[in-house]
């Protein structure tokens, strides 16, 4: 590799006639080569890497050291490796080096086979071990959107300043020409600071204000001589203001995920009628409460199935439904639904005769953290992230959204999508072939009364007694199992209708327990319960052998729809529970449920007190699995600011995110311990 013994990273200080720095100077220099930000590798004359610093193994998805020896053309798609060589070694002759120091712009090659495309500034020098080139990537897509933004501020700025200033800047000596740009550049700075200030108040404002409503109406429920209408206003209150705050951090951690790119979209068969019908008893719901009429129109003919992502197009279509009646007054918001058949497109269009927008506003509107102006921000409330998220998934489905508003006029936004592909697919062609109109009652399902045995796999006592309770409500029998082993044990002993297979259990767990079952012969469902919930895992659940995917906290409906589609039903059928509404409100005046949230409030400081423990020996490993523990139950027993906090605790364990981490846990410790 390096058989001279000269450090590879004393490269940015080597003069042009081929001398080398010192000892100590190679030192610092290996420093700063390991500590920059943008990924840099030297070449030798072989043409194979010599060094890497941590930042290039990172983009190209290696690992420490992985790099060093490689061919340099690994990192090049095959396209591009054809004449690579040659000119490479034009570099690594040239008697100049600072002669022939070049910027490139080319695709890279990751380790996954993604290619990137970069800008690559190559440059030549000697050591004692011969000709070497030291190479600066910059990945282009990254940084793309940031130049851009920073482009058309200094832009601006420079266009105003010199309307102006114009006599002025002629008569200016180049001393003063300094501080002008000197003076740009501070006010840039102000800028950028005033918007982060803005919209750090707003989330602020957005955390809070559900926070506030949560627990002063969680504290009213423990006076006394209140009547069990209050105590279930109450419950609903709680219940709505925590799905808001649930629905805020999620638009938070997508921002996050798309400015990663790491956000992903599947392609499903989805029943466009039912997912529509859901939109309409949502935003019917949020509509009515303001006086507002909220209207779908159907343009037939439309395909009764498309091929999407139904999660992601329900996130846009309630997106913009919502935004809609929030800057809506009064009249009526509609949602008209068609399809560009020959352009497998399915076009869904939102008009609302609220506020409407100017020129300037929908220049801001898809900007993350931006709304339409400040005032808007104070009147109306909201993050900013909503539209800018929109029009990303929308991109992901391969579609767009677009607006067009006038002021005091109403707004028109339009989100289009890709159908998949359309052959075979069912139409619907008249009035009559479109379905009922959804009801939101119909979210208040008697479950039916099942019979049969359930194998529950799970390590949680808290889970296993939550779970169970809802199981025995169905009349079905329930057998507990601690452990992934234990689970496996009694799956090939017993005779079970159903395994319940938890996904993180000691001794071995879910996923291993249920690929040894499937090996062993094991035929009946096994159904994943689980409190990751992304693609990835429910896609690594079905390799294994799993039936279907449960998520934690559990949604309630989805659980009993699950179980129904498994297990026998019992000969006669009692309808005595209502999920998820009425059900919580049932399960809060039930004993047992009482005594499972009771035990959980009085243990939870001890729970964070393991935490703290682990986090202060820094074993990320464990601090994740008790986080992700904690998430499951504290969002079962009906206490999602607890949920959240410890999932992003989990993520950035995962991350080894000290600080991050011990910022959730002082939070915790507070939700524990309020003042």
């Amino acid at each position: 590799m390096n058989d001279s013994g000269a450090s590879p990273y004393a490269t940015p200080s080597v003069c042009p006639g081929g001398s080398v720095d010192s000892p100590s100077g190679t030192v610092e220099q290996e420093g700063l080569f390991n500590l920059a930000a943008d990924p840099l590798i030297t070449v030798d004359a072989s043409q194979c890497i010599v060094a890497a610093n941590p930042a290039a193994e990172r983009f190209f998805g290696y690992g420490t050291g992985e790099l060093a020896g490689l061919p340099l053309e690994t990192l090049l798609p095959y396209s591009l490796r054809k004449g690579h060589r040659s000119k490479v070694a034009n570099y690594l002759l040239a008697p100049n080096p600072r002669s022939v120091a070049t910027r490139h712009n080319l695709r890279a090659l990751c380790r996954d086979g993604q290619e990137r495309l970069v800008d690559v500034s190559l440059t030549p020098f000697h050591t004692t071990a011969g000709p070497q080139i030291l190479a600066l990537i910059i990945d282009t897509e990254v940084h793309q959107v940031e130049k851009a933004a920073l482009e058309k501020l200094v832009e601006e700025r420079t266009a105003a300043l010199s309307a102006a200033n114009q006599r002025l800047e002629q008569e200016l000596a180049s001393r003063h020409q300094v501080e002008e740009a000197l003076q740009l550049a501070k006010e840039l700075a102000e800028t950028s600071s005033q918007a982060k200030s803005i919209f750090l108040a707003n989330m602020s404002h957005e955390i809070r204000t559900p926070l506030t409503a949560i627990i002063g109406f969680a504290e009213s429920l423990l006076e006394s001589g209140q009547s069990m209408s209050e105590r279930l206003d109450s419950i609903h209150t709680i219940i709505r203001n925590g799905r808001h705050l649930q629905a805020l951090i999620s638009d938070i951690l997508d921002i996050s995920k798309v400015e990663a790119g790491r956000l992903t979209v599947e392609q499903v068969s989805t029943d466009l009628f039912d997912l529509l019908k859901e939109i309409e008893a949502t935003a019917s719901s949020q509509a009515s409460t303001k006086g507002l009429e909220f209207t779908i129109n159907y343009m037939l003919p439309l395909p009764r199935t498309v091929y999407t992502d139904p999660t992601r197009l329900r996130q846009i279509l309630l997106n913009l439904c919502n935004n809609a009646v929030k800057f809506t007054e009064t009249g009526s918001v509609r949602l008209i639904v068609s399809c560009d058949v020959a352009a497998h497109q399915l076009i869904t269009s939102v008009f609302d005769s609220g506020i409407g927008l100017s020129n300037g506003q929908r220049d801001n509107l898809f900007k993350p953290f931006v709304q339409a102006d400040v005032s808007t921000t104070r009147r109306y409330g909201g993050t900013g992230l909503g539209l800018h998220i929109s029009r990303r998934l929308a991109e992901l489905l391969g579609g767009t959204v677009r607006v067009e508003s006038l002021p005091g006029s109403g707004s028109l936004f339009v989100a289009v999508v890709d159908t998949g592909s359309l052959e075979g697919v069912e139409w619907a062609e008249s009035v009559e072939d479109i379905p009922t109109v959804f009801s939101p009652m119909a979210r208040l399902i008697r479950p039916r009364r099942l019979d049969g045995s359930v194998l529950l796999a799970e390590d949680s006592p808290d889970n296993q007694r939550l779970i169970s309770l809802y199981l025995r409500r169905t009349g079905a029998r329930v057998t507990l199992a601690e452990d992934g082993r234990q689970a496996v044990e009694q799956a090939l002993e017993g005779d079970f209708d159903l395994v319940l297979m938890d996904m993180q259990m000691p001794v071995l767990d879910g996923p291993d327990a249920t690929a040894l079952l499937r090996a062993t012969g094991f035929g009946r469902p096994i159904v994943a319960l689980t409190a990751n919930a992304s693609v990835e895992d429910r896609e690594r659940c079905q390799a294994v052998g799993c039936n279907d995917f449960l998520t934690k906290p559990v949604d309630w409906e989805q659980f009993y729809r699950v179980m129904a589609s498994y297990l026998p039903e019992a000969a006669q059928e009692e309808t005595s529970f209502l999920p998820p509404i009425a059900g919580l409100a049932e399960l809060t005046e039930d004993p047992e449920y009482q005594a499972m949230a009771d035990r959980f409030l009085r243990e939870c400081p001890e729970r964070v007190a393991e935490l703290r423990q682990v986090i202060y020996q820094r074993n990320w490993e464990e601090v994740r699995r008790l986080a992700h523990r904690l998430k499951g139950v504290a969002g079962g027993l009906g206490m999602p600011e607890l949920g959240s906090l410890a999932g992003d605790m989990e993520f950035q364990a995962i991350r080894g995110a000290g600080n991050e981490v011990a910022v959730l846990l002082e939070s915790m410790e507070c939700w524990c311990h309020p003042s």
